[in-house]
């Protein structure tokens, strides 16, 4: 086994960090649908 102790909490920090810029990406598109109208 290799020894990484360090991998499973910077992947959980990269996948939330991954979620926040999605969710703001969906509603920067959604808010310049709304101004586009």
């Amino acid at each position: 086994m290799k020894k990484t102790p360090n991998i499973n909490p910077e992947s959980q920090d990269v996948a939330e960090l991954q979620a926040m810029v999605k969710e703001l990406l969906a509603l920067q598109k959604h808010s310049e649908s709304q101004w586009k109208q």
